[in-house]
This record gives structure tokens, sequence and C-alpha cells, in this order.
């Protein structure tokens, strides 16, 4: 070999072994972002009690403020969820809280709300959320204003433990019992209280 072509395809070739090195070195660090402060901030007062099912509307209301009690229509079915709206992670999130109750005091709600499943949200009186302070919560999910990161995600909650597609990508931490809802490395929602 010619020793002026010799030198120069030796270099190139030691700047390309460099260059995937550097990028194997890269890829292997992982993203990482900001962990979403939410999430550490509530987890002894909020996603703890929930794991445990522990968690009565009171202790949301105390947590995170007054909230508003709705009667919705989710899939059709008649719930009872407070919705709470919170500043953090430089931006809205609206928290809501599904309430858990028995089949007798649903059917009473339906009927003073004369409650139809196409109807839009209904606001509940502050009397009704006083009187149901005690009852439990089944279910928490946050959502943004605009979408987050995953990223962010996975820095507060780890790597999913199985990713579904469900109506788009849902994200499944069994360990911690939450989903996230995904698309287009955004995350959109995450509800908290699997079982």
């Amino acid at each position: 070999m010619n020793r002026s072509i010799g030198f120069p395809l030796v270099t190139l070739l030691s700047l390309i072994a460099v260059a995937f090195f550097a990028l194997g070195y890269y890829f292997s660090r992982g993203e990482t972002g900001d962990p979403l402060q939410w999430h550490e901030e509530y987890q002894a007062s909020l996603w703890q009690p929930l794991r445990q099912q522990e968690l009565l509307l009171g202790d949301v209301s105390r947590v995170l403020g007054p909230g508003q009690l709705w009667m919705i229509s989710a899939e059709g079915e008649p719930a009872l969820v407070s919705r709470y709206r919170l500043e953090t992670d430089g931006q809205t999130w609206r928290a809501q809280a599904t309430v858990e109750l028995g089949g007798e005091q649903m059917e009473s709600l339906i009927v003073a709300q004369d409650w139809q499943p196409d109807m839009y949200d209904q606001p509940l009186s502050t009397e009704v959320a006083r009187a149901l302070t005690d009852y439990p919560i089944v279910r928490m999910s946050m959502q943004p204003e605009e979408p987050v990161d995953v990223v962010q995600v996975v820095s507060s909650l780890g790597n999913p433990d199985m990713r579904m597609d469900l109506a788009g990508e849902t994200w499944i931490y069994h360990r911690i019992g939450a989903a996230v809802s995904v698309s287009n490395e955004e995350a959109h929602s995450i509800m908290f209280g699997l079982r």
C-alpha cells in the first residue's frame, strides 16, 4: 500500500471507530429528564394510600385544596368524580378522583340528578361533597394541559412493566398500579389505582 494513501485511510477508519464508540456510549446512557414534581410530592399523601385502598375523598381535598364534585358518564355508566386544578411542572394539571359509591347510593344520586347516559357532566353541590368526605377513592388521574415528554414519565415512574395498544399506546406499571396514555412519545394522562 502506498504510504500517501495508507495514512489518510487509517486516520479516516480511526475517526469512524471513535464516532461509533461515542454514539454507543451516548445511547447506552439513556435519556433522562426532570421527574414530575407532583409524583414525588404526593407520594405519601395520595399515591401510597390509594394503592393501599385507604384514600378518602376528604384526604384528597385536604392535600389538593377544594375540588368540584361531578356526576359524569364513563362509557355510558354513571360515575362520581371530584376534580382539582393544580399548577406544577410548569403547567396546569387536572387531577380527577373517582369516588366509590354503593349501589343504593348511586341509584339515589341517579334519580336525584335525573342522570341519563348521554348527558353532559353535571356539577354537584358542595353539600353533597361534604356528605361524601369519608367515601373511598378508587382511582385518580393526572392530566396535563399540554402533553409531557415520556422521558419525564420514565424519570418519575421508571420503565413500564408492559406496553399495550389500546386506542393508542398504554404503558402499564403493575408494581405501582398505574397506567399512562401515550402517543408520539408524549404522555396525555397518568392514572393511578389499577387493581
